[in-house]
């Protein structure tokens, strides 16, 4: 039973879990200091995207996947990946925001939230088929 356990914690998905959960939270953390401290929500939004990102491509390369790059070719072309895959995800999380808080008047601390849970999904599914894929994992 508890290798079991230990087994599915220390699985890839336990793992994209965990590193999600902490690249959601310095998302959300920081675009609410930012609102607090009177920044304009698409501002506050698009800060706290763009440093979630780069933050996000190193614990999934390094904790989620274990991605190994043997040349810089395989680097360049892995990072190019993931930033294309995270800036369309990025774009779809900014202008979510954009539109439920200026159309449809939505609360900006709570938009931003509901927009989260639906990119946490698709961030994973895109890094597992796109971006780290099986030729450079240690796994």
């Amino acid at each position: 039973m508890m290798k079991k356990l230990s087994d599915i914690c220390r699985s890839e998905f336990s793992r994209y879990i965990l590193a999600g959960l902490s690249t959601t939270a310095i998302n959300a953390v920081l675009y609410t200091i930012l609102l607090l401290f009177g920044v304009r929500y698409y501002f506050a939004n698009l800060a706290a995207i763009v440093i979630a990102k780069v933050y996000a491509y190193v614990i999934n390369k390094y904790y989620v996947y274990c991605s190994v790059c043997h040349t810089k070719k395989e680097l360049y072309s892995e990072v190019w990946r993931f930033f294309v895959c995270r800036g369309g995800t990025g774009l779809l999380d900014y202008l979510s925001v954009v539109f439920l808080v200026g159309f449809l008047d939505f609360s900006a601390f709570y938009s931003k939230y509901v927009v989260l849970i639906g990119i946490v999904f698709l961030n994973y599914y895109l890094g597992r088929h796109f971006v780290f894929t099986a030729r450079g994992s240690k796994s």
